[in-house]
């Protein structure tokens, strides 16, 4: 692949790109277990993941994994908002 080359990930409809603020401890933390999770695969027969974007294939897949079992979790929970004090009136 060329240096100056870039590239683009192909999305279909059943795709979509999720952009969020957090912490750079957290990021640092989630690619420190994604790149765990590429060794893993790396071992595994199938090889899995595209040489192409391994990293970000990892943390969509933790992503996705920890947010559907927050999902599946909270499912039948009823949202509870912590109640204002009344300093903050």
């Amino acid at each position: 692949m060329d240096e100056e080359s870039i590239v683009v990930p192909v999305l279909s409809d059943s795709l979509s790109i999720i952009t969020i603020v957090v912490p750079t401890d957290f990021t640092h933390r989630m690619e420190m277990h994604a790149l765990e999770l590429i060794d893993a695969f790396e071992q595994h027969p199938s090889g899995m993941l595209d040489h192409n974007n391994k990293l970000m294939q990892a943390m969509s897949y933790i992503t996705q994994t920890s947010v559907n079992n927050y999902l599946d979790m909270m499912a039948d929970h009823p949202i509870n908002l912590p109640k204002q004090s009344e300093t903050d009136e």
